[in-house]
């Protein structure tokens, strides 16, 4: 295949955000309240892997209709054991065929330290390649990372050439710098994954127990090193205030550089009286069929000021969801 250099133009670019902290700090609904400003931009659904035992389905809608930022309009895919990295990338792949343009997932860490994921893996092959002799385990330690590593990275690289948002809850934990000769130095709340995960998010924050989806202020020398606020979100993300649907919003036109958000789909029509002619379906299909962008289908369909039935709009939202991808 050829390659083709030209200008570049910043377009579509998919969000990875990680949000890091301790129970009660608010990462589900933040991330919840972002994805719902992300599609306004991106269109398309929004899909939570829970691996918490549903508890995301808490901020789901009893009676159908989502109410941000109590609850949310969502997808959700409840995950348990085992929580290895080619688990997590099925899943992940589940939910981008099914029409995810955001996946939540709530949270990445078991991918890490529980069971099946990275630290679990590890400790088989170790046992594996030394037969449980104490000896050889030492020497065979670094061959015994090769599998989960290569799992994971096979993970990080399918989703990075996805056309996906990802956003990633990580639990963290307090960790402790222990030199010989010296007194222990807290690092401070450090997320519960590898580095080489972690970094792949260009914005990175630290939700505290308490602190109700407000992003916290790094103190310590391991919190600096991981959070992070790239200086083009640093006007609307900023300590102490709170993660809403508008910055979700803000953050989505500026990956794609620029673009207005998505106007309002047009209201349920009457089935009987008041849907569209199939004529006049297929106009408008016509009229998405040459849209560059799925922002531009969006906005052609909404030109046509038709009225459809709620089996019809689901129909064009899928038809638009397929030439978007």
């Amino acid at each position: 295949m050829a390659f083709e250099l030209k200008k570049a133009v910043r377009s579509a670019a998919p969000s990875w955000i990680a949000l890091g902290g301790g129970s009660g700090g608010g990462k589900t609904k933040s991330a919840l309240r972002l994805a719902t400003g992300i599609v306004r931009v991106t269109g398309g659904k929004i899909a939570v892997i829970d691996t918490e035992a549903d508890r995301a389905l808490v901020y789901a809608p009893a009676n159908g209709k989502a109410a941000p930022p109590e609850t949310f309009d969502f997808e959700h895919l409840s995950f348990g054991a085992p929580f290895s990295s080619l688990r997590y990338l099925e899943a992940c792949q589940v939910c981008m065929k099914a029409g995810a343009s955001v996946i939540i997932v709530d949270s990445f860490s078991h991918e890490h330290e529980s069971l099946g994921g990275m630290l679990e893996q590890f400790e088989e092959e170790l046992e594996r390649l030394s037969g449980g002799d104490d000896k050889k385990a030492e020497r065979v330690q670094m061959l015994a990372w090769k599998k989960p590593k290569m799992a994971r990275r096979q993970m990080i690289n399918t989703l990075l050439q996805a056309r996906v948002s990802i956003i990633g809850c990580f639990r963290t934990k307090e960790k402790l710098k222990l030199e010989k000769g010296h007194d222990p130095e807290k690092l401070g709340s450090m997320p519960i994954t590898g580095s080489e995960f972690i970094y792949e998010f260009p914005l990175r924050l630290l939700l505290n127990p308490g602190s109700d989806g407000c992003p916290q202020v790094p103190e310590r020398e391991g919190e600096k090193g991981w959070v992070r606020v790239p200086s083009y979100f640093r006007d609307f993300i900023k300590p102490g205030s709170q993660l809403t649907e508008d910055i979700g919003e803000k953050i989505a036109r500026w990956e794609a550089g620029g673009v207005p958000a998505q106007k309002a789909a047009p209201p349920a029509a009457d089935p009987t009286t008041d849907a569209p002619t199939p004529e006049a379906l297929q106009d408008l299909l016509d009229a998405i069929a040459i849209a560059p962008t799925y922002a531009d289908a969006k906005d052609a369909a909404n030109g046509k000021r038709l009225k459809w039935t709620t089996e019809q709009r689901e129909a064009i939202r899928a038809e638009l969801a397929k030439r978007a991808a």
